[in-house]
């Protein structure tokens, strides 16, 4: 999920799509079904709005349905369907940050926009989200620095793939991730590449 070049949209399920807490009769748009035998109101006036952000994000599953949620939605509510779920490893309660957490930053990357519906955010979801603008302020701003002192650095005869490598694990610390080193030297690499239009500089 982390790749693509349109920004990624997280679709909870439960209190977002399929609504509950309220007293009969239901909201207007209510589609009524049963999923592995419990109830469910979902609601189609949620469902237009999410094909709409379709046309615009790439959108993907963040909820504890995970593939139950692609089997059954698009059908239901007239979503354009194919879209991907997140798997989550952590219970809820068993991490002292929110539980889809560890998931949503492995499938979305250091520097893809990314935004989340859900009805459960805590104090941590705001944490992270604080900490994601943080990162990609730093990486942003890095990477141009490190790619111009890339291009003098390898004139001397410095491995050009090894010495990107160093400098992206350096950007990566410095922004806090480091569990995001691949993407970030992808990232590098790229925008070297787009500096340096006639290929790598070498010493004549």
């Amino acid at each position: 999920m982390g790749t693509g070049t349109r920004p990624l949209l997280l679709v909870d399920v439960d209190g977002v799509v399929s609504l509950f807490g309220f007293e009969p009769p239901a909201p207007a748009g209510v589609v009524w079904t049963t999923v592995d035998g419990l109830p469910h109101a979902l609601s189609r006036p949620a469902g237009v709005r999410l094909a709409r952000l379709a046309c615009t994000f790439d959108c993907a599953w963040c909820t504890g349905w995970e593939e139950r949620a692609e089997e059954q939605l698009p059908r239901l509510l007239g979503l354009p369907g194919g879209w991907p779920h997140m798997t989550f490893a952590a219970e809820p309660g068993a991490s002292p940050r929110h539980w889809k957490l560890a998931a949503i930053e492995a499938a979305s990357g250091p520097d893809r926009p990314v935004a989340w519906i859900d009805d459960a955010f805590d104090a941590t979801c705001e944490a992270w989200a604080a900490s994601i603008t943080t990162a990609r302020k730093v990486i942003e701003m890095e990477i141009p620095a490190y790619c111009a002192q890339w291009r003098l650095v390898i004139l001397r005869g410095v491995d050009a793939d090894s010495l990107q490598r160093e400098y992206a694990l350096r950007i990566s610390a410095q922004a806090g991730a480091m569990e995001n080193r691949l993407d970030v030297l992808e990232m590098f690499r790229r925008d070297c590449r787009q500096a340096t239009p006639g290929g790598y500089p070498r010493l004549p």
